[in-house]
């Protein structure tokens, strides 16, 4: 026994004992039950990994572990940005179907709103908003009104000829 720091006491794991508990259990457990334990092994102990393979290869099983959705890094095509906050929803339908005929994905999103895999983000706005791709952002602003597009920015740098 040890003692955790925290007031309380902390039995010491017998290495022995628990590798016997473990080879137990294991035994009692369908095949089924086997391939379930086995398909995250990120979450055994060393020892539970060890006994559960011993088990698997008695049985004649092979560990087949489930692979997890592939770990996918930020970049400007899988991260969503705010366009903009409307405060009627017919207004935010109207953009929306603008920017999907242009063939920008576009997603709906009010104060709890489910994102990619399910997260669920806070926005402290009321009203509806409008989410894009990265990569869309800056033809998205364009399309719904909200940046100038590129002629009408240059048609305002060039100088006005006078007649």
């Amino acid at each position: 026994m040890s003692w955790s720091g925290t007031g309380e006491v902390v039995a010491k794991i017998d290495p022995d004992r628990e590798r016997q508990r473990l080879n137990a259990l294991y035994v009692q457990m369908s095949d089924e039950e086997l391939e379930k334990v086995g398909s995250d092994p990120a979450a055994l102990t060393e020892w539970a990994r060890e006994s559960l393979r011993q088990e698997m290869d008695r049985r004649g099983l092979q560990w087949q572990v489930r692979e997890a959705f592939p770990a996918e890094l930020p970049d400007h095509n899988n991260v969503l940005l705010v366009l903009r906050f409307y405060e009627y929803l017919a207004r935010a339908a109207e953009d929306r179907r603008t920017l999907q005929k242009a063939g920008i994905e576009a997603h709906f999103f009010g104060e709890s709103a489910p994102g990619p895999a399910g997260l669920v983000s806070w926005v402290p706005r009321t009203g509806v908003g409008i989410l894009v791709r990265t990569v869309d952002l800056a033809v998205s602003l364009e399309l719904i009104g909200e940046l100038p597009n590129r002629d009408q920015e240059n048609a305002q740098l060039e100088p006005h000829s006078k007649e």
